[in-house]
């Protein structure tokens, strides 16, 4: 890479399962995934809804429908609940097929780009190739594209100030 050969910060930190896990949840508060389960309510609302007109067209009540009613809304509700638990799941198959996605990182910090360093190799990435940063409770997300980011869990800086530093420099 061009430019000053400064090391500015330097980050070594053990990629585990929740921090990709994190990493997924991140993406999507942002995506599709949070869109399908708003779809899958109002598709439920309307089947609801729906038995609701019918049984009220009806000249006598039936127990069977409110039965029925709460029996769909019980199924809606383990089905959306099971979509959003599925990120650790998800995961753990990417991780079975490339294990090197977990382990130790290295990420060196220079004036105007970084290094990271995994199993699978080295790679620069200037600072203009990042199009966010994204500061969660627990982790840094350096997004490089839309949905690839380098993971940094805070756990991997020395202190608050360092994490301050680091996203004043990106």
């Amino acid at each position: 890479m061009s430019g000053s050969n400064i090391n500015y910060m330097t980050l070594t930190f053990d990629q585990q399962i929740n921090d990709l896990v994190a990493f997924e949840k991140q993406l999507n508060k942002r995506t599709w995934k949070k869109e399908k389960n708003i779809a899958a309510w109002v598709v439920l609302l309307g089947i609801v809804a729906f038995i609701i007109y019918s049984e009220l067209q009806r000249a006598y009540f039936d127990w069977g429908t409110p039965l029925v009613v709460l029996f769909l809304l019980g199924v809606a509700f383990l089905f959306i609940r099971r979509m959003g638990n599925s990120g650790k799941r998800g995961v753990q198959k990417l991780i079975d097929k490339n294990p090197n996605m977990i382990g130790t990182k290295t990420v060196v910090v220079y004036e105007h780009y970084l290094t990271y360093t995994s199993k699978q190799g080295t790679y620069d990435h200037p600072v203009s190739s990042f199009i966010k940063i994204e500061n969660t409770k627990n982790h840094i997300f350096v997004f490089n594209g839309k949905v690839s980011a380098i993971v940094i869990p805070k756990r991997s800086f020395t202190d608050e100030s360092q994490i301050n530093d680091f996203i004043s420099w990106a």
